[in-house]
């Protein structure tokens, strides 16, 4: 093919520009087919028609499960996790119109950890002096902190997602507000664990990570950790 031969996308047969598409390992695609594909994966090159395809068939269901998806729990701030806890499934959404966005339904069974991560920021501070800004002696600083969710998935192209449940950075001084965060933050892991294996114990998959006590079990006929006893779900 030259350079200046006209392309055409393998998928949907529409004309491509001459500097748009991309290319697959035996065929190209367009801007707008591309933009069907979930927003979690990533196009390399590598992929073939077939899988593409195979990808937009299963984004048209997954939009067509979505007519049915009735979340009663939230989480997070910006993109946010919307759970359907009766239905074992959630979906990652920035604007929450999810017939506009088709964002991916997970199931709950296939999420394999949760957790909570609290980076910090540190930053210095300083003094001014006749000869500027100068560190104090011993050095002084401020610290921030972020909370985020993450999520740890058995799926073909998202291993991993993380969402943040604060807003603005909050200032390390205001004890008792990331004392407050940090306890939502670990009420939401304990939460979708507990979901999970609800899901889990659901779909009749076999033994399960208790929360409790962290071994793997296979639930009792009370739906119990053989370990530790604890009621699972």
């Amino acid at each position: 093919m030259g350079l200046f031969d006209k392309k055409y996308c393998d998928i949907c047969e529409r004309k491509i520009g001459l500097l748009g598409g991309y290319q697959l390992s035996d065929g190209l695609l367009c801007s707008d087919c591309a933009a069907r594909l979930s927003p979690f994966f990533s196009l390399s090159g590598s992929e073939t028609l077939e899988q593409i395809r195979t990808q937009l068939s299963e984004r048209e269901e997954n939009r067509s499960k979505l007519e049915s998806f009735r979340p009663d729990k939230c989480f997070g701030v910006g993109k946010k996790l919307y759970l359907d806890e009766k239905q074992g499934c959630f979906a990652v959404s920035e604007s929450g119109n999810f017939a506009a966005e088709n964002p991916d339904l997970f199931s709950l069974a296939d999420l394999s950890g949760a957790r909570l991560d609290i980076p910090e920021t540190r930053r210095e501070l300083f003094r001014q002096t006749p000869n500027g800004r100068m560190p104090y002696n011993p050095r002084r600083y401020t610290y921030s902190y972020d909370f985020y969710l993450v999520l740890s998935l058995n799926h073909p192209y998202v291993r991993e997602l993380k969402l943040k449940l604060n807003g603005a950075s909050m200032d390390g001084a205001d004890h008792m507000g990331c004392q407050k965060q940090k306890e939502d933050g670990e009420a939401i892991v304990k939460y979708l664990r507990l979901a999970h294996l609800k899901e889990e114990q659901k779909q009749n998959r076999g033994p399960v990570l208790c929360p409790f006590c962290g071994a793997t079990t296979t639930p009792d006929e009370k739906g119990c950790c053989e370990y530790c006893g604890s009621k699972l779900g």
